[in-house]
């Protein structure tokens, strides 16, 4: 039997183990896969212990850069977003990939936004997946608004890109001048809260990285009651999940009932 797990804190409303145990039963895979939740302080005796008892392992905020400097090998992809959310263990080694970027890749294919200006609010370590896809995408004015803009300064010169960084106090004002916003904070994930509000626009388009179980998110079902296309972070969620289990060498036969897993339509 093969064991997985999601590292991350403040994860107890986590869709992935439903997710991933859906896709093992479907494709035979005898699996589990659990919560580890933990603060900072505990990640490096929890990476150990990651290293002897599991088979690979997911990663979300605050660890997706954290665990850097404990890979042993680095995707190309991985390499390149400095930022990794899956992890293979292999012989002992821990061999890192970004599936982020498939996620919103898959989000963007979705909803097939104008590509001309985005605006990312937040600063953590999916923002490498979300630039680089958007730039990939066509996008040439890219704003970042964060409570700690010198992380969105970071992300610029880590990746190469040319990027606007604001304080999140101006994020409202600028909401008007983009074709996409894409919510990558915890804002609205447990409450029915909003991280800002939006106006009636008909080129805006609107992702929100957060997901609910059984329905949108207060910050999705907003923007559409405003005749905005959004949708919540169900796509980006089940196909990076996919794209981990491909990753981690599992058969691809239980893709089709991950996605009907978060298919609450």
């Amino acid at each position: 039997m093969k064991h997985y797990a999601l590292l991350g804190a403040s994860i107890e409303h986590s869709l992935s183990p439903v997710l991933h145990r859906e896709g093992f039963a479907e494709a035979g895979v005898e699996a589990s896969y659990n919560l580890w939740s933990c603060r900072p302080e505990e990640f490096e005796n929890t990476i150990m212990r990651a290293r002897r008892e599991l088979d690979g392992f997911n990663l979300t905020a605050p660890f997706k850069r954290s665990i850097l400097p404990f890979l042993n090998v680095l995707s190309p992809a991985a390499e390149r977003l400095q930022s990794v959310n899956s992890v293979r263990v292999v012989d002992g080694e821990l061999q890192g990939e970004n599936t982020d970027i498939v996620g919103f890749r898959a989000s963007l294919d979705t909803l097939k936004p104008k590509a001309g200006s985005a605006m990312i609010l937040g600063s953590g370590g999916v923002c490498g997946a979300l630039l680089c896809a958007l730039s990939d995408a066509g996008f040439l004015h890219l704003t970042l608004c964060a409570r700690r803009p010198q992380t969105g300064i970071a992300w610029a010169q880590r990746l190469g890109l040319h990027l606007r960084v604001e304080p999140w106090s101006k994020a409202e004002s600028l909401a008007g001048h983009q074709h996409l916003i894409v919510n990558a904070t915890p804002l609205g994930l447990v409450e029915r809260g909003k991280p800002i509000e939006l106006s009636s626009n008909p080129d805006l388009v609107v992702i929100d990285l957060n997901t609910r179980p059984k329905e949108p998110t207060a910050w999705v079902q907003g923007a559409q009651d405003l005749g905005l296309r959004a949708i919540d972070g169900r796509i980006m969620l089940s196909e990076q999940a996919i794209a981990a289990q491909r990753y981690w060498g599992l058969p691809v036969a239980g893709a089709a009932a991950m996605r009907r897993v978060l298919a609450y339509e």
